[in-house]
C-alpha cells in the first residue's frame, strides 16, 4: 500500500507543480482542456516526466506499475474542474509518448511482457472497429436485480453468483446495461531500414482502444507506445 501511495503523490505533484517553458502549470491547464473539449485522454509527455522526477519516469515503465492509480488522480484533478461532466465519464484514458528510445520490433521478447515501450512500424492490416464490453451488466432470472462485473480481458468473465439473492443458476447479460469501448486490432511489421540483411519482416498484432480506433491505416508508418502482453 505504501508503494501505492508513493506513486499517487509523485504524480499528483508532477500533474500540479510541472511548468513548461512559459512558466504555466502544463497539465493543469490540459486537464481544464480535456474537460472543456469533452475528452477523456491526456496525453503526457515522458521527457517531462523525466525532468521532473526520474524515480517517477523509471516506475512507469516497470511492469508492476499501476496505471489506475494514474487516472484515479487525473480523475480527481478534473473532477475539480467540472465534476458533472466526470460524473458522466465512463473512462479516462492516460497517454504515455515520446519515450527515451525504441526497441525494434523483432527484439520484442518475454523479458518486456508488462512493461510500458515504444516501437516504429508499418501497419499492414487493420480490423474494422468492434465493441468490446468493459462493464459488464448480468441480470439475474430470479430477482431481476443486476451485478456489474467490470471486464478486464478480451474473454467474457461472469459472476460467480447474484449479488443480492445469491442465486447461482442463469445469470444472463443485459446488452443495453451493460458499457462498451471502441476496440480495433492492427498488424504491423518491421520497416525495411531495419532489417537485417536477408531476412523476412517480422509482425505484432497489437490492439487500440477507444479514441486510437481509426488512427491508422494501412500502409501507415506510426511510432507506438504500449504495454506488452
Amino acid at each position: 500500500m505504501a508503494v501505492l501511495e508513493s506513486l499517487e503523490t509523485q504524480f499528483m505533484t508532477f500533474i500540479e507543480d510541472y511548468e513548461d517553458e512559459d512558466g504555466e502549470v502544463k497539465y493543469d491547464k490540459e486537464i481544464s482542456r480535456m474537460v472543456t473539449e469533452g475528452k477523456h485522454s491526456l496525453e503526457i509527455d515522458f521527457n517531462d516526466l523525466y525532468l521532473f522526477n526520474i524515480e517517477l519516469a523509471d516506475t512507469l515503465l516497470s511492469p508492476k506499475t499501476d496505471y489506475s492509480v494514474l487516472t484515479t488522480v487525473i480523475r480527481s484533478k478534473a473532477r475539480t474542474k467540472n465534476p458533472v461532466f466526470m460524473e458522466s465519464l465512463p473512462r479516462l484514458n492516460i497517454r504515455i509518448h515520446n519515450l527515451p528510445y525504441n526497441i525494434n520490433l523483432r527484439q520484442v521478447a518475454s523479458e518486456h511482457i508488462g512493461r510500458l515501450i515504444q516501437i516504429s512500424a508499418i501497419v499492414t492490416r487493420a480490423t474494422g472497429v468492434i465493441p468490446l464490453v468493459t462493464k459488464a451488466a448480468f441480470r439475474c432470472p430470479v430477482c431481476g436485480e443486476y451485478t456489474h462485473l467490470e471486464q478486464v480481458s478480451n474473454k467474457l468473465e461472469k459472476p460467480p453468483k447474484c449479488t443480492a439473492c445469491d442465486n447461482r443458476k442463469g445469470l444472463y447479460i443485459d446488452p443495453e446495461e451493460s458499457q462498451y469501448v471502441n476496440f480495433q486490432r492492427l498488424n504491423v511489421q518491421e520497416r525495411p531500414e531495419e532489417l537485417p540483411a536477408g531476412q523476412l519482416p517480422r509482425s505484432l498484432v497489437i490492439t487500440v482502444h477507444d479514441d486510437l480506433v481509426d488512427l491508422a491505416r494501412p500502409g501507415d508508418r506510426i511510432t507506438l507506445v504500449g504495454r506488452v502482453k
